[in-house]
């Protein structure tokens, strides 16, 4: 019934399921969310069909369904509690996956060119990169770019 779990998902297989189990995806996609908050690693879950069909403007929620997509990500998200990493990791390393802020603040350089020295302590969105290096570059900004230059490197 599950094809796989990666990055925090699960992915299962729907095929399998359709022919077999006779249960809707989404009851199937709830029953392995239930099952996995027994683990004590696991803070929440969420399905699917729960980020498809609902709009969160705040709170986790908002954050893990900023990042779904319905298309790559999986039937099942498990949020994991603050701190708990994967046991894959264990020779060191970390996953810069979870929605904590510990694991999404990472250090941003710009360096060379006509970048004036210099460093700034203000959020930066990951999608302000693309913005930042068309600017620099003196093109158009990607299709889709949702972000804006960093004024501290573009002026």
């Amino acid at each position: 019934m599950i094809l796989n779990y990666s990055n925090n998902q699960v992915f299962l297989n729907h095929d399998f399921i359709k022919e077999n189990v006779g249960l809707p995806i989404k009851d199937i996609q709830e029953i392995c969310a239930d099952f996995l908050l027994k683990y004590e690693c696991v803070k929440n879950t969420y399905t699917a069909y729960q980020m498809h069909k609902n709009e969160y403007t705040h709170s986790q929620h908002a954050k893990i369904q900023r990042g779904f997509n319905r298309k790559r990500s999986g039937d099942v998200i498990v949020d994991i509690q603050p701190g708990w990493i994967s046991k894959s990791y264990e020779k060191g390393g970390t996953t810069h996956g979870s929605s904590y802020n510990y694991d999404t603040h990472v250090p941003l350089v710009f360096f060379g060119g006509n970048i004036k020295k210099g460093k700034t302590d203000r959020f930066v969105n990951i999608k302000d990169i693309a913005p930042t290096i068309s600017s620099l570059l003196g093109i158009s900004f990607p299709n889709g770019c949702t972000g804006n230059p960093i004024v501290e490197i573009t002026e």
